[in-house]
């Protein structure tokens, strides 16, 4: 799941002339730095904000219509970063779990039989379903909330390479 994030710069010639004084490994060091915080941001807002409940208390937590609700925190413990691509990119997203990409655009999704606990202790076998779900984006409005910090990050990461 890429996403590009673009950023204007104020005070870009003063900045262009301080960066020309810095040699091509610091500038690298610099964007790599700056996309692994912003990624991390990204991945806490969705897990910590975009996605509503978690724990014992959200066992009975019935499905928003948009928003995704968490009971399990499978999905939640998926959310990571793929660093492969820097310093030029990294991607923000649901590591394994195809089931992400379904909550995030909507679709339909398989689900193969499986045995379920029951509150005495048993077991149950829950038949083989394909259920269609409405689009709950979880990333992207994480990523729209980091957006506007990402101007002040890379500051701050030029700020700390130059050691101003």
């Amino acid at each position: 799941m890429a996403v590009a994030i673009s950023a204007k710069i104020e005070g870009i010639r003063a900045m262009q002339a301080r960066l020309r004084q810095i040699n091509p490994q610091q500038n690298t060091r610099i964007i790599a730095r700056s996309l692994r915080r912003a990624a991390g941001a990204i991945a806490e807002n969705a897990k910590d904000i975009q996605i509503v409940g978690g724990g014992q208390s959200s066992k009975g937590l019935k499905p928003l219509k948009h928003r995704l609700t968490a009971r399990t925190g499978r999905l939640r413990g998926d959310i990571g970063i793929d660093t492969k691509l820097l310093p030029f990119a990294v991607e923000v997203g649901v590591q394994k779990l195809v089931y992400g990409a379904v909550h995030e655009f909507g679709g339909r999704f398989s689900i193969n039989s499986y045995k379920r606990r029951t509150p005495s202790g048993g077991t149950t076998r829950v038949r083989a379903h394909t259920r269609t779900y409405p689009a709950r984006p979880f990333m992207q409005p994480a990523l729209e909330a980091i957006r506007p910090k990402f101007a002040g990050i890379v500051r701050e990461e030029w700020k700390r390479e130059a050691k101003l």
